[in-house]
């Protein structure tokens, strides 16, 4: 019983062509060509994915994205993030204290036609949150800035490692007529 070897890849791709002339390049390249392409691609993928696999998932991945709610004829913007990822002139600018044990609260309201917003707009914006371990909710102390006709509302506020937190928000545009409530969780780390 004789074993036939495996054939190699070159004569899987171009069987009708002699070694010599395949590594040339002068014939049954565009196969070649192809055959590697795919396997270059394969490799490439499964990289990508053991590498997105094995990184680890950072809190200030989790924690940037804007939350956006369309209230009414109002869009309102809000986030919740460590006030250490803060840059020091911004923290400077609005009087905050960057640390990995602070958060800041952003909100502000626009006008909006449809969900399109529009420009901004005053607004009565209360903030409470409740803690993952405590079950009564406290007031966060909400300032408002204004830059240009922009109009921000911060707010600052103690945080735990490993604390989730539930954002509660009750924004009420001028001229007062109605009230939206809306809210999220984030959760925060120190380490």
């Amino acid at each position: 019983m004789t074993k036939t070897p495996p054939t190699p890849f070159y004569d899987q791709v171009c069987p009708r062509q002699p070694l010599n002339r395949l590594l040339s390049g002068r014939s049954c390249g565009a196969e070649l060509r192809w055959a590697t392409q795919r396997i270059v691609a394969t490799v490439l993928m499964v990289l990508c994915i053991l590498i997105a696999a094995l990184r680890p998932v950072q809190a200030a991945d989790l924690q940037i994205a804007e939350q956006t709610w369309q209230l009414g004829d109002y869009v309102a913007h809000a986030n919740a993030v460590r006030t250490d990822f803060l840059a020091q002139e911004v923290a400077d600018k609005f009087e905050i204290e960057r640390s990995n044990e602070k958060a800041l609260v952003t909100v502000s309201v626009q006008k909006a036609d449809g969900s399109t917003p529009t420009g901004p707009v005053e607004a009565e914006v209360r903030v409470t949150v409740t803690r993952s371990e405590e079950e009564t909710a406290e007031n966060v102390e909400m300032r408002t800035h204004r830059a240009d006709e922009d109009v921000y509302h911060l707010g600052v506020l103690s945080v735990r490692n490993g604390e989730s937190i539930t954002f509660n928000f009750a924004i009420t545009p001028e001229p007062g007529d109605e009230t939206y409530r809306f809210g999220f969780e984030r959760y925060f780390f120190t380490d």
